[in-house]
């Protein structure tokens, strides 16, 4: 097992990772996700990998990656509300289903937490979806805590 940066290489592997967990997410909710595309495509891969505030890393296990990490550095300085400060959100952790509860996703947390810390983050932040309660779990096993809370109404 290696856990690497994610380049060129590896984001065919990602676009397949991103569709297991459309369709992951399309089971909970499949009022919102379609279960079939991913949400990215191969351009827009390629412009994360080079965006010096962004970055991926992979978890490869026989040459193929088998989970991801995508995250995104926010500079939150001069708001009129909020103090000045750096987070990192986690915009997408997925593992597939072969290889959960062994630990990957741990991994993978400590290398989004390793990396907020060289970049002075505050906090890292993510969302997750109501009714993934695995992840949420998951989550708070690694110590973190519910921020604010996002509500909807559903009208149709």
């Amino acid at each position: 097992m290696e856990i690497k940066e994610a380049c060129e290489k590896n984001i065919n592997d990602i676009i397949e990772l991103l569709k297991e967990a459309n369709k992951y997410h399309s089971n909970l909710r499949p009022d919102l996700f379609n279960g079939k595309n991913p949400k990215y495509n191969y351009n827009d891969l390629l412009n994360i990998i080079h965006n010096p505030n962004m970055k991926i890393y992979v978890c490869i296990i026989n040459d193929k990656a088998i989970g991801h990490i995508f995250m995104i550095l926010n500079n939150h300085k001069n708001d009129v509300v909020l103090n000045d400060f750096k987070t990192l959100y986690i915009d997408d952790l997925f593992i597939k289903d072969d290889y959960r509860g062994k630990g990957i996703g741990h991994i993978l947390f400590d290398k989004a937490l390793e990396y907020a810390k060289e970049n002075e983050c505050y906090n890292i932040t993510l969302s997750v979806w109501a009714g993934n309660n695995k992840s949420e779990e998951f989550y708070k096993n690694l110590g973190m805590n519910p921020q604010k809370t996002y509500m909807e109404y559903i009208i149709k």
